[in-house]
Order: C-alpha cells, then sequence, then structure tokens
C-alpha cells in the first residue's frame, strides 16, 4: 500500500514477518528463507501429534525463539480498521503507516460475510482497494 517497488530488502534482508506472526507479508533473502524453512519443519516435527500450520509454526517461534525472526505491525487485519461505512478518513489516516491491510478468511467473517463471500473474498478486496485508492492514495 504505501511503499515504493525495490529491490532492496528490509532490515537489510533478514528474514522479517511484517505482521507479528502471521505470515502473511514476510521478506528475506533465499538464505534467510532456508533458514527460517528449517525452523518451522522443526516445530512441525515437535508437534506432530496436533493440527499444525505454518502460522502455528510462527507463533511458536515467537513465543519460544523471538530472535529467530524480525516482527513488525506493518500489516493489520481489515477487521481491525473502522467499519467502511464510518468516515473512511479513519482508515486513510490508520492505512498510512501499514504496508499491507490482510484480508483472511477469519478477518472476513467477523465482519460479517457469508462463507461463500469468505471462500471468494477477492470480490471484498477489490472493492475495498477501489474504495482506498478514491479516498486514501493521495493523502
Amino acid at each position: 500500500m504505501n511503499f515504493n517497488p525495490s529491490y532492496i530488502l528490509p532490515n537489510q534482508g533478514s528474514f522479517t514477518s511484517h505482521a507479528k506472526y502471521v505470515p502473511c507479508l514476510l521478506s528475506g533473502t533465499a538464505v534467510e528463507y532456508d533458514r527460517v524453512r528449517n525452523l518451522l519443519i522443526e516445530s512441525l516435527k515437535n508437534h506432530q501429534n496436533h493440527h499444525w500450520s505454518d502460522l502455528f509454526a510462527m507463533e511458536d517461534l515467537f513465543r519460544n525463539s523471538p530472535e529467530a525472526i524480525l516482527y513488525t505491525d506493518k500489516v493489520m487485519s481489515v477487521h481491525q480498521l473502522p467499519k467502511e461505512d464510518s468516515a473512511f478518513g479513519e482508515v486513510c489516516s490508520l492505512s498510512s503507516q501499514l504496508l499491507a491491510v490482510h484480508f483472511s478468511r477469519y478477518a472476513v467473517s467477523v465482519l460479517g460475510y457469508s462463507l461463500d463471500e469468505q471462500l471468494n473474498r477477492h470480490h471484498i478486496m477489490n472493492l475495498w482497494t477501489q474504495k482506498w485508492t478514491r479516498y486514501c492514495h493521495n493523502v
């Protein structure tokens, strides 16, 4: 949302999760991705008897090895933003500090969308992004 395309990676290429431990926007060099992949595999091996996912593994690293990954809060879930029927200016202000807005299935469900809409949330994302572009892009 608020960054220019670049070949320069944030944090000198150190693996960074830009939404705390939610793996929706990540950056890092190939070497860093390999390092973190191995950490995630170890987390999976340690939890073979549980339903486990990349989110759970990232949270495991966040809680037990916080130094292994850099974490930022530069992504916000769409359900944490003010509702669209409120003044969109508040959304513009909040989003000006973000790299992205995350439209997870959970976030869309919290906003009251049906299961079909949750599974096809790209339509919701497109409409929201059009509105954001109209109201916020030049703010």
